[in-house]
């Protein structure tokens, strides 16, 4: 049985793409991938198990043809793997802080908006590189990131880092917070001094604020 014909020749549905044989002899096969594809009006799952391919893996494509006298021939097609890297759709929102306090981050707080379409990649992604615009970043041994803020900052925190899957492909990605203000106590810059002498009943006056200062602007 013949596939489905058309002026360019004669369409065959494989499981994974179609091919198309020429009036001249050619063929030609297309891969559903990166797309749904359609057969007889229904979606089908072809392009999604390409996609799905990674690197070092393959899928193969048997597609049954008759020639005109009603030979059978069996065509082959392998579809071989390649990486994709990962993908994210946006930037991640960690969960409000506070000002002079450290925060745990973990990997999927970080990964929360990504993805990654290889079947042998998923599950498997890590984080290199993260950075913070207003802090330091140490990275624990349980795969953990430990945020220390800016001393007295409050306000948005933005870190930018990497995406790595296992084969090597790398993708960048954001994520943001923010600290919410706390009430600093008041510093003394040096302890306050004077002198009097003895059997002196006069009255001194000191300013007891007298080098005392608010870094939140308090009126002391």
């Amino acid at each position: 049985m013949f596939g489905d014909h058309n002026p360019s020749g004669y369409n065959y549905h494989g499981a994974y793409g179609d091919l198309i044989l020429t009036p001249d002899g050619k063929w030609f096969y297309h891969a559903d991938a990166g797309h749904l594809a359609h057969i007889g009006g229904r979606p089908t799952s072809r392009g999604t198990a390409i996609d799905r391919l990674g690197e070092g893996e393959s899928l193969k494509d048997t597609i049954t043809i008759h020639s005109k006298d009603g030979t059978q021939h069996n065509i082959v097609i392998t579809i071989e793997g390649s990486n994709d890297r990962p993908y994210c759709s946006g930037q991640v929102q960690l969960n409000t802080g506070a000002e002079d306090t450290r925060q745990i981050i973990s990997t999927a707080q970080l990964l929360q908006n990504t993805v990654d379409v290889d079947a042998n990649d998923a599950g498997k992604l890590t984080i290199e590189h993260l950075h913070a615009d207003h802090g330091s970043i140490l990275v624990n041994s349980d795969g953990t990131f430990t945020y220390t803020p800016e001393k007295d900052y409050h306000g948005p925190v933005y870190f930018n880092y990497n995406v790595v899957d296992k084969h090597g492909g790398v993708t960048h990605a954001e994520a943001t917070t923010t600290l919410t203000a706390i009430n600093d106590a008041p510093i003394i810059a040096s302890p306050l001094t004077d002198t009097v002498t003895e059997d002196n009943l006069n009255v001194h006056q000191i300013n007891l604020l007298d080098g005392a200062t608010d870094v939140d602007g308090d009126q002391l």
